[in-house]
């Protein structure tokens, strides 16, 4: 694993308004886990290399398979499934608005929402005039 530094306040908040958000749903927090947290970072950059491409994109997206494949060879727990959410926005609460533009993109509500994910990796990143990118990594494991 690389050290890809601690995750910023943002991406902490932005993982306690959708954990808030599963509990007053009655579904279980979902596992905050470094390994998915570092590729989700990974897989932002990834998107990031071609920012005008990002900002086209859905707020759902395929993730590819390298990352899936990285994520299940380096967790301590069997992974069935690896899906993720992105977003963007400049607003002056970036976590907030991210959350909210997930919550409404149906698809991604439907992964927050999901009783069958187990673990959550959050990513962001800020461009320099103040736009900030989000990935969202759901993560099942296997029974």
């Amino acid at each position: 694993m690389i050290n890809i530094g601690e995750q910023s306040g943002v991406e902490l908040q932005l993982q306690g308004t959708i954990n808030d958000y599963r509990k007053s749903k009655g579904l279980s927090e979902l596992q905050v886990d470094p390994v998915v947290y570092e590729q989700a970072k990974l897989y932002l950059l990834k998107l990031l290399e071609d920012e005008e491409r990002f900002l086209l994109r859905a707020e759902d997206t395929q993730i590819s398979s390298e990352f899936f494949n990285n994520v299940r060879r380096d967790m301590l727990i069997p992974v069935s499934r690896v899906d993720g959410c992105v977003a963007f926005n400049d607003n002056l609460d970036p976590a907030t608005t991210a959350f909210e533009s997930l919550k409404a993109f149906g698809v991604c509500k439907n992964k927050i929402e999901s009783g069958s994910f187990t673990h959550l990796g959050v990513a962001t990143m800020q461009n320099r005039f103040g736009m900030f990118y989000f990935v969202v990594f759901f993560v099942q494991a296997s029974e």
